[in-house]
């Protein structure tokens, strides 16, 4: 090989080499393959809660209580307070008797409960409270000024309170299956059972309608055996008269009974007033008898009178310790309030924010494109159903976080809980009743008032790094656990 050949053989040589080195100089720079970042789920913090639960409801029955005891006083008190008198246009002489009578009623509360070591269903204000909704139904359909006057049965569903806000019907047609079809409800049993639930109620709105018609019946009976006494025979005399002119002058009988009651109110109101009184006791009489107030009375039917007055008695005793007054002015309108709790739920609504530290392990920046959060807790409804988990929040997040190499940064996720939408997974999603699907639902918000859920965080993102390399579906499961 000549001087020449040889030359040009180390040139190629050393080119060769020099590519290679190239070669290889490029392979030492490429971009390492993406290692998923890392999440630590450092903090939570629960923020306000805007619900409606009892704390709420007792205040806002407390403040009705008042002006209904006002009520309920004046009408014992005022007998004679035209139709639709308020406490507020009362005069102050007549604001001091209805407060006396309330003051009585209230001191004879004390004396019983000091006299009985504690509340017992003996005491005036359990009595009071276990027949306050059947008076109420009475009230609607006697009183000639109510729009329910002389229609006991939509007066009776009216004052039937109905927890799950799916009308009075539902709830108690829902109770008497229950109560014979172990514990399902109505629409739950089949065509049969359905028929012969509907034939008793129906059967049992006849008997009211009777009922009623006796009660009314046996205050006519009283009211006119009472003016019929001797120590009233002017006012009878002079009430007949009146009677008898309007009959004689061609007007019906129903215009010469009230000729009849207008001669007495306005001439004779003694003796009116022991007619009425007679009348009226003859009527509740028959009444506190009948069938539909043993039911609004309850236990068959809750929340009812019982009810009431059993948590009346519960408020009172240790350890609650709750003020006599204040909680008869609670449980006098509690039960009707009780309803609304049933859509309580729906407008359940807080936020939590949940803190994570995000560490990227690569040599270069690496972008989170993409974060899918879900937040269960498990629960088992209060202890009545098998334990589950629960979600409780989503989140979907697609603003991309930047993470500088082998640094870490802290992001921030502020997600709404609401039980609606734990409702509607459960209900949609899980396939559960709306009993089932509350009451888990009721278990969570609980859990998460107290402080005491154990939060389940699940992530499903999607990181990429500057050169396109990407994990479209990095999972991390994660836990936090009061402590």
């Amino acid at each position: 090989m000549n001087k020449r050949m040889r030359l040009v053989l180390v040139v190629v040589l050393s080119l060769i080499v020099l590519a290679a080195g190239v070669v290889v100089g490029c392979g030492d720079d490429k971009e390492k393959d993406l290692v998923k970042c890392t999440f630590k789920l450092s903090q939570y913090l629960r923020g306000a809660t805007g619900d409606f639960d009892h704390a709420t409801v007792n205040q806002a029955a407390e403040g009705a209580g008042d002006g209904g005891v006002n009520t309920m006083f004046m009408a014992m008190t005022l007998t004679n307070l035209p139709k639709g008198t308020r406490y507020d246009n009362l005069t102050a002489a007549q604001k001091d008797a209805v407060q006396a009578a309330a003051a009585a009623f209230f001191d004879s509360v004390q004396a019983a409960i000091d006299a009985d070591d504690g509340p017992t269903t003996t005491n005036p204000a359990y009595v009071t409270l276990a027949g306050l909704q059947g008076m109420t139904w009475f009230g609607l359909w006697a009183d000639p000024f109510s729009p329910f006057h002389n229609r006991p049965v939509q007066a009776f569903f009216k004052v039937l309170p109905d927890p799950a806000g799916r009308g009075s019907k539902v709830e108690y047609l829902d109770k008497k299956a229950k109560a014979a079809y172990g514990g399902k409800e109505y629409a739950q049993i089949t065509a049969e059972q359905r028929a012969t639930l509907d034939a008793e109620l129906t059967a049992f709105l006849a008997e009211m309608e009777k009922d009623v018609a006796a009660a009314n019946a046996a205050a006519v009976a009283a009211g006119t055996a009472e003016i019929s006494k001797p120590e009233h025979a002017a006012a009878f005399a002079a009430a007949m008269a009146a009677y008898f002119a309007v009959l004689g002058g061609g007007g019906t009988s129903a215009e010469a009974e009230a000729a009849f009651t207008a001669e007495l109110v306005a001439n004779w109101p003694a003796d009116y007033a022991a007619m009425a009184g007679a009348g009226q006791a003859a009527m509740m009489a028959e009444v506190m008898a009948s069938e539909a107030f043993a039911v609004l009375k309850g236990p068959a039917v809750a929340p009812n009178g019982t009810y009431a007055a059993e948590a009346w008695k519960t408020d009172v005793s240790a350890p609650n310790n709750v003020h006599p007054v204040q909680a008869f002015k609670r449980w006098m309108v509690k039960p009707a309030l009780i309803g609304l709790m049933g859509m309580g739920l729906l407008i359940q609504v807080s936020t939590a924010e949940f803190s994570f530290t995000i560490t990227n392990p690569n040599d270069y920046l690496v972008g989170i494109e993409s974060i899918d959060l879900n937040v269960s807790c498990n629960a088992n409804g209060f202890g009545y159903y098998p334990a589950r988990d629960v979600d409780a929040a989503k989140m979907a997040l697609h603003d991309t976080v930047w993470v500088p190499a082998k640094s870490s940064v802290e992001l921030h996720l502020t997600v709404p809980i609401k039980t609606l939408d734990m409702l509607t997974w459960l209900i949609v999603g899980a396939g559960f009743d709306s009993t089932t699907a509350g009451t888990y639902a009721s278990d969570v918000w609980s859990r998460m008032k107290a402080g005491t859920a154990v939060w389940d965080v699940t992530l499903v993102t999607s990181q990429s790094s500057p050169e396109g390399q990407n994990i479209p579906d990095a999972t991390y499961t994660l836990k936090w656990t009061p402590s």
